[in-house]
């Protein structure tokens, strides 16, 4: 049947949650992010999820909760970073194409997620 092939949609619990956010019913919120990240762990939106949970977790005094969400999503961005720099490394020093690099260097790499890490946490503890 259909309907139960929609109730185990991430997408649908997604929307769930933003509506849930958004009228102020945390509680239900919390289980549709969390549903979500339960049915598909590698979700396309899965870091604005783990974002949400965190500002969720602070709005309900559940400090180490959203500090743990909080570093979830900064070691989540690390690797990403992680797989970027692998892949650049693997590129020809001198673009083919006569054009800059499409990856900037490591130490502005380190600088953009330190400042995602603090903007990160800024919003959580604020």
């Amino acid at each position: 049947m259909i309907i139960a092939d929609i109730s185990q949609e991430p997408r649908l619990w997604f929307g769930i949650g933003i509506l849930y956010d958004r009228y102020g019913s945390l509680e239900h919120a919390e289980e549709a992010f969390s549903a979500v990240m339960h049915m598909a762990p590698d979700f396309a939106k899965g870091t604005e999820i783990y974002f949400r949970l965190g500002i969720i977790y602070k709005q309900q005094h559940k400090y180490e909760a959203s500090l743990e969400v909080c570093h979830t999503i900064f070691y989540a961005q690390l690797l990403l970073t992680m797989v970027v720099l692998s892949i650049h490394r693997k590129q020809p020093s001198s673009p083919p194409y006569g054009g800059r690099h499409l990856v900037p260097n490591w130490t502005r790499l380190r600088a953009v997620e330190r400042c995602k890490y603090f903007d990160v946490l800024a919003c959580l503890t604020s």
